[in-house]
């Protein structure tokens, strides 16, 4: 007691009590971080998706346009064969 003021013991009180507002305040700070960030997350996932979504649709009408020319490509093939096959007959036939 001998060297110690009144005041001292009255500071470690309030140092004290500010320390239990700012640990509790502490304690909701990362929980209000951690939620910011997860939103951030949520909202570039969100476009993520909506960008992969996009990619995907030009994928299949990419696919679709080249199954297309595919049949196309069958057609004209078979159609030239076919034509080859006739001149061939008609030539050997006779």
């Amino acid at each position: 007691m001998k060297g110690e003021s009144p005041d001292e013991g009255v500071e470690e009180i309030d140092h004290g009590a500010a320390e239990a507002g700012t640990s509790a305040r502490d304690a909701e700070q990362p929980l209000q971080e951690r939620l910011r960030e997860t939103e951030r997350l949520v909202v570039r996932l969100e476009g993520q998706v909506v960008g992969l979504q996009q990619r995907v649709a030009e994928l299949e009408g990419a696919h679709r346009t080249a199954r297309k020319r595919a049949v196309w490509f069958r057609l004209a093939l078979l159609l030239v064969l076919l034509s080859i096959y006739v001149v061939v007959r008609a030539r050997y036939a006779s």
